[in-house]
């Protein structure tokens, strides 16, 4: 006997060696060893022990065991002793490579015990345990089983090894006939190959032409040792959905059961004698999807045959499962396979929006496809925060245009399936809706991707996306109103000259509203009121305080020649050009350069339609004003504001403050000083009466007058000298008297 080598253990106390094989598991005629080390544990864990491993080293063509050319089969349990017991099976399942069987006598929930079956293979051991048959499977007695293994022999003579395990703890031994392994073969056909839309050969129930086709699904088996025949049920499913597909359309159904689209069948075969079943089925109009491929699988399971003594058994390494794909056919050249080069371009954007205006955005809307069809051609629009999708309008396109929401930002639109290649473009505008668009920053993007279901060249994705933009501003608008009370003071010159006092209570309202879409910020409002005429003489004096309503503060700045030069007349909001023409006009009374009341107002945020009142409350003094006025002439007494946004809470690159407008008004009470003055004496009763009784005498003098003269009396018609006959005058018929 010659010594080939020596292989070692890896860990003290595994008993590695007390059980060992030798078979050919890789196919390559040379022997392979295989070792069992029952008491292996891994020492990683905590609570494993004696799970057991065993080893399996591959001669090579030199008759060396190397043991780094090995591989290795760990027990599944603790304390199982994986590995107590191998043994060669020869090749059980008829594939070309010997097998193995490892006993475990403590294997299992109850630890009575198992045994593990593995196939070889080219590369040698798989180590994906192939079938485990437990102590409990066999027999509730048995126990300490896998402890011994014995295997490679048929006893029964069906051409298969068999295995024969003892179970020392109840004083057993198991016989394990091998049963024999089916190879079935499927295969699938559909005719015609490519699915047509425009060919409508067959008709359902209801009338409806449709696109059909034939499946030929066929099945044949054989094997070592097999029956002579056998039966298998066999279920087809039509357009399988995986699950990387995007469409769940149902799209192929039976002919016969035009809703449904499962079919099952029953294969009565004979050994390597092709069975086929025919199926018809149809594929429905105008499917939504026509670009993926239509999918069909053929699953089969063996029948059971009760009167067979040794049932036989698929073999687990073929499939039992086939499938086939067929396509629709489209315009896409020899290949059917379509490239479409979508385009998006944008024109018609609205110009601006403004902050509050409720008025539709419009975005023409221009989608092309320079490339082969396109199916499911979406259009997706991404719409910024404060605007939401209305609807779209003047479409122009070979086939409608739907749009809708796909989220709260995102809307889509179909453009056709397909979309032809080189035909008309899809042109639509899309009308949107500003619903809160205050926290806008400079501008509204609007973004467009146009997409399909068939991938483009990637150097053709670039055109697809489109970006409108429409610049944000905001318009403040404010507007100043007023109201003076009173309006008009009338005074009797003569009755005030000896008063002492008399004084009148005069009001100037000035309302600030924002009549605007947007808010403001602040806003500047500045009130010349009439303190003194311009030579320093009261007219309406401030003594009593300012009554302000709404959000804001005022100053009260008082201009005489004593501090005129302190106050710059740029602090103002506007400068009076009219100025001389007012202090050269004798009846008005307002502001001058050297005497002036400034009211100066800083008013705070204002939402639309919010209000800012300021009523400006003075005493008119009759007599002080009469003692240095003409007595007959009528005075205007005006005061002056002006407003203009100062800012607005927005921070817009297109906002310009300077160029919002400032409004004016000018509030007026006019002092008659002449009105009532005494009247002159009126007439004396008498005189009145004696001219009504003068008038009543010449109108019946008059009277008889016409009377005398026959003005009162009417001629009869025959007196006129006319004859009527029949009912009609005749001038022929005139008697002359």
């Amino acid at each position: 006997m010659t010594e080939f080598g020596s292989l070692v253990g890896e860990q003290m106390g595994s008993y590695f060696g007390s059980a060992v094989a030798v078979t050919d598991l890789n196919g390559d005629r040379l022997d392979d060893i295989i070792v069992g080390a029952p008491f292996y544990a891994d020492y990683k864990s905590l609570t494993a022990f004696d799970n057991g491993r065993v080893y399996i080293f591959y001669q090579t063509s030199d008759k060396k065991f190397r043991p780094q050319r090995r591989d290795i089969l760990d027990g599944p349990d603790s304390e199982s002793r994986f590995g107590m017991a191998v043994s060669g099976l020869r090749d059980i399942n008829y594939d070309g490579f010997e097998d193995l069987c490892v006993g475990a006598p403590y294997a299992g929930e109850d630890k009575r015990g198992a045994i593990y079956i593995y196939h070889g293979s080219k590369r040698g051991i798989i180590t994906d345990v192939s079938q485990v048959i437990y102590a409990k499977d066999v027999s509730p007695t048995l126990s300490g089983f896998g402890i011994s293994i014995s295997g490679g022999i048929d006893q029964d003579g069906n051409s298969y090894p068999d295995i024969l395990t003892g179970a020392y703890s109840s004083d057993s031994a198991v016989f394990f006939r091998t049963r024999p392994v089916v190879r079935v073969i499927a295969s699938l056909k559909i005719n015609p190959d490519i699915l047509d839309l425009e060919v409508k050969e067959c008709q359902l129930p209801d009338g409806t032409k449709i696109t059909c086709f034939n499946l030929i699904s066929c099945l044949t088996y054989d094997g070592y040792g097999v029956p002579d025949y056998l039966t298998l049920n066999s279920t087809v499913v039509f357009d399988v959905k995986s699950n990387t597909s995007g469409s769940q359309e149902q799209r192929v159904f039976l002919m016969q059961a035009p809703t449904k689209y499962t079919k099952q069948d029953i294969y009565r075969l004979t050994a390597r004698n092709p069975s086929c079943i025919t199926t018809h089925a149809y594929l429905k109009n105008d499917p939504d999807d026509k670009l993926s491929p239509i999918k069909i699988t053929l699953t089969f399971t063996l029948m059971e045959d009760p009167d067979r003594a040794l049932r036989p058994i698929l073999d687990a390494y073929i499939p039992v499962a086939t499938s086939i794909t067929t396509q629709i056919k489209k315009d896409c050249g020899i290949d059917n396979v379509c490239v479409p080069n979508l385009s998006v371009q944008l024109y018609g954007v609205t110009p601006t929006h403004i902050i509050g205006n409720p008025g539709i955005l419009e975005i023409l809307v221009i989608v092309n496809n320079f490339g082969e069809d396109s199916f499911n051609t979406r259009l997706w629009i991404d719409l910024p925060p404060g605007v939401a999708y209305n609807t779209i309008i003047s479409q122009k396109s070979s086939v409608p245009i739907s749009c809708g929401n796909f989220n709260q930002t995102l809307v889509v639109c179909d453009l056709g399936n397909p979309f032809k290649q080189k035909s008309q473009p899809s042109d639509f505008t899309l009308v949107l809706t500003p619903t809160n668009t205050n926290d806008t920053k400079d501008e509204l993007i609007v973004n467009f991707f146009a997409n399909s279901s068939n991938e483009e060249k990637s150097n053709d994705y670039e055109n697809n996306y489109a970006k409108g933009v429409i610049p944000v501003t905001a318009v403040a608008e404010i507007a100043l109103l007023g109201k003076s009370s009173p309006e008009f003071i009338i005074l009797n010159i003569t009755e005030h000259k000896g008063e002492e006092d008399g004084s009148r209570i005069v009001k100037h309202v000035f309302q600030l509203i924002n009549q605007g879409q947007c808010a403001t910020n602040e806003t500047e409002l500045q009130i010349r009121w009439p303190s003194y005429d311009k030579n320093g003489n009261p007219v309406l004096p401030l003594e009593a305080p300012l009554i302000i309503e709404g959000n804001g503060k005022c100053d009260t700045i008082v201009i005489t020649p004593s501090n005129a030069q302190k106050y710059d007349k740029s602090t103002y909001i506007e400068k009076e050009t009219d100025r001389n023409k007012r202090n050269t006009d004798s009846q008005t009374i307002s502001c001058s350069e050297k005497y002036c009341t400034i009211i100066q107002c800083l008013v705070g945020h204002m939402l639309p339609r919010d209000n800012f009142i300021v009523t400006v409350v003075s005493q008119f003094k009759p007599k002080s004003f009469i003692q240095r006025r003409e007595e007959t002439q009528m005075y205007n007494i005006k005061s002056i504001a002006r407003a203009r946004v100062r800012s607005v809470p927005y921070d817009f690159k297109t906002v310009d403050v300077s160029k919002f407008e400032t409004r004016k008004i000018e509030l007026v009470t006019t002092v008659n000083t002449d009105r009532l003055k005494p009247a002159s004496k009126g007439v004396e009763i008498w005189i009145i009466a004696l001219a009504v009784t003068a008038g009543l005498l010449m109108l019946l003098l008059l009277i008889l007058l016409l009377w005398w003269c026959g003005f009162f009396k009417r001629k009869k018609p025959e007196e006129e000298g006319y004859f009527v006959v029949n009912g009609k005058s005749n001038i022929d018929d005139k008697i002359v008297d």
